[in-house]
């Protein structure tokens, strides 16, 4: 949830009777991030400027992608390769921190993507998630 002025955001997954749909609520008002036909689930969301970012996941044919919309348009943070969910976006400035997992061949690896671009935090030695990502301003 991310409060601002007087508006409330929510986000979360609403079922359509088969798959779970990735919403978004604004002052209780719904709106639908997928379409439904895979299974995806919204997980954070920040406003930041005016622009509303969320982040979540969908399944693909094979994997679970990780996902970002900004003002409702959506981008793949990883390619479907490797299973990922991310879990907490936010801003400082004009960069964009998301914090999730991306599957490896052999383990999971904790990861922030700064801007899009997926940085391991973990060497693989053990598993690693990532939950929560936040900035502050000095």
């Amino acid at each position: 949830m991310y409060v601002t002025g007087t508006d409330v955001y929510a986000v979360g997954y609403e079922n359509n009777g088969t798959k779970n749909v990735a919403k978004m609520w604004k002052n209780g008002i719904g709106k639908s991030l997928t379409s439904g036909v895979n299974k995806a689930e919204a997980t954070s969301v920040y406003v930041s400027d005016g622009d509303v970012y969320v982040v979540g996941y969908e399944d693909s044919e094979t994997k679970t992608v990780a996902k970002m919309w900004k003002n409702g348009i959506e981008t793949s943070l990883t390619n479907g390769a490797y299973d990922a969910q991310v879990y907490s976006v936010c801003a400082s400035g004009e960069d964009i921190y998301v914090a999730g997992y991306e599957d490896g061949d052999s383990t999971i690896f904790a990861k922030i993507w700064k801007n899009g671009k997926g940085i391991a935090l973990n060497d693989g030695t053990n598993y690693g998630i990532s939950k929560v990502v936040f900035t502050v301003t000095y």
